[in-house]
């Protein structure tokens, strides 16, 4: 009997890897403009982790922590969705 084994998302066949990546962009994107706003008035934002990233062409504030959570949630609304 062949089945496709679901894992967290992701299938033999391929399905679920496409929302990931879109979750990854819309996870970047909400990293990106919260951390701004949060790490532009001077707060760490708690348990979010905000840092200032310096490059050698640009400073940004990230949180991983952020970012994760994100990204997940992108990601399990997009399987929701389906």
């Amino acid at each position: 009997k062949a089945h496709s084994a679901k894992v967290r998302g992701f299938r033999s066949d391929g399905e679920g890897k496409v929302e990931f990546i879109k979750a990854t962009i819309l996870g970047s994107v909400l990293t990106g403009v919260v951390s701004l706003v949060i790490g532009s008035q001077g707060s760490a934002g708690g348990q979010l982790a905000i840092h200032l990233v310096e490059t050698s062409q640009a400073d940004f504030y990230w949180s991983w922590p952020l970012f994760l959570a994100g990204t997940g949630l992108a990601w399990g609304l997009m399987l929701m969705q389906r």
